[in-house]
Formats: C-alpha cells, structure tokens, sequence
C-alpha cells in the first residue's frame, strides 16, 4: 500500500483498527499498510490526540472513543432507512433551498448530509466538518438544548471569533438569542457566518425529549424577505416528522432486541 496518499494514510490506519478489536502495534500498523516509521507514529500520535485512537497499553492501540460515536451517529441516520433522506429531499423541493442535517459528535456540531436545491447558494460546506458553535444556525440549536454542559466546556470564559461584523460574540447576547431559541422551538440568524446569508433552524429531538438532529435551511436573504413563515412551516413540518420516524425507529430496534434475547 506504498502508493497511500497523506491524506489517506488516516483513514487507512483507522480501517486497520476498526477490524481489531484487540487493537494493534505501531509494527503491526507499520507492517500491513507498508509505511514509514516515522509516518505511523506521527499519525497515530495525532489520531491518539484526536480521540479517534485509543491507547491500549505501551504498545498496542485501538479505535478511539471519538470515532466510535460518530459511527453510531451515522448508524442511527441509517437506521431510519430512506426516510431521513426523503424529508431533508421534500423540504428541499418544496422550498427550492438548500438543507442541511447536522448532529453532534462529542463536542461538535457536523453536517452529516445535505440536498441542495433549485436555488441553491452554492456554498459547498463540507460533511463532517465542525459548525461554529455560536455562529451557525446548527451550533446554536445544540447549545439552546443541550442537557449535557456543553456551554460550559466549549463557550463559557472563552473568546468568541467574529466570522462577519454581525457575529454574535458577547456571551449575554449569545445566552440570549439561545434563550429565545429555546422559547420558540427555532432560530433564525443572518450574516453571522457569511454576509448576505440567512438561516432558520429547528430541532428533531430523540423519544425522550434530548436534542437528536438539527435540521438547517440556508439561502439568500432576498429569498427568504419574503417567505419565511412559509419556509419555517415547512421547516417545522420536518422536524417533527423526523423526530416521529426516530421514535419508530427506536421502537422498532427496540423489539428487535428484545426478540433476539
């Protein structure tokens, strides 16, 4: 595998581990995938970092307790089959905007899929890569219903960045614009990340009322001046009936186990 790109030796390494449950040696990494010394331990050392590698003993290393959440999150997108897809795909066609799913990964919000619409703005933001917090429509919905200190660990005494001259940095005003948030069941925020960019955001939430996905409809201002309650019907419409097709889900796994016992 000498013809790994640097980009993929990551992957390539965590693959390897995700098929050991026992773990494996810096030698026995080294040896399977045909790398450099030096390449593995570094890389490893960051993964290790990271969390996405844990650290067994002196020598062997495993899958880390970071990548082992975001495959559940993944699977628990997939255990509602189609449907979710069908949702973000329905609200998209029926607002001509573009959609956005995100769900939260230890202390990160991340898109974990996307349908663009007729009138799309043709920003690409990348599945998988960690939303603002305090800026994105995503980070704030997380932070308005959080249940698990995630204020306190991740905003809370620490200095806020200014992605436009609008971005919300004071932690007063952010608690309040959160508060808000909460109150309403959703948000609605512009030019906090991008100029000329607006966004509304509403939460589909898990059978026992714990913040599950957040679901996001960005598009130009000027597209949405004009129909915003319609879009926010909409959008509400569809966190509500992902949250049901979750329930079902959850049910359905639920009798699944217990049949198999």
């Amino acid at each position: 595998m000498t013809d790994l790109t640097s980009a993929l030796r990551p992957v390539a390494i965590l693959e390897f581990l995700a098929a050991r449950p026992d773990g494996a040696s810096l030698r026995e990494i080294r040896d399977e995938l045909d790398l450099p010394r030096s390449s593995v331990w570094h890389l490893v050392r960051q993964l290790v970092e990271g969390g996405y590698v844990h650290r067994l003993d002196e020598t062997r290393f495993a899958v880390g307790s970071r990548l082992l959440r975001m495959g559940l999150n993944v699977y628990q997108i997939a255990s509602m089959g189609g449907d979710g897809r069908m949702f973000l795909q329905s609200l998209s066609t029926e607002t001509g905007l573009d959609v956005y799913l995100a769900i939260r990964t230890e202390d990160s919000v991340v898109y974990a899929d996307r349908v663009f619409g007729a009138n799309s703005v043709q920003i690409r933001h990348r599945l998988g890569e960690p939303r603002s917090l305090h800026a994105s429509a995503a980070g704030k919905l997380f932070l308005a219903f959080d249940q698990q200190g995630l204020w306190d660990r991740c905003v809370a005494g620490r200095e806020l960045d200014a992605f436009t001259p609008h971005t919300i940095t004071d932690h007063d005003a952010l608690r309040a614009q959160l508060d808000e948030a909460r109150a309403r069941g959703y948000v609605d925020i512009a030019n906090e990340v991008l100029m000329s960019i607006r966004s509304l955001g509403a939460m589909s939430f898990e059978p026992d009322g714990s913040p599950w996905a957040a679901v996001v409809v960005s598009a130009h201002e000027s597209d949405l001046a004009h129909r915003r309650d319609e879009v926010l019907k909409a959008l509400i419409e569809t966190v509500n009936q992902l949250s049901a097709a979750r329930a079902v889900a959850g049910s359905a796994a639920g009798r699944s186990t217990t049949s198999s016992d």
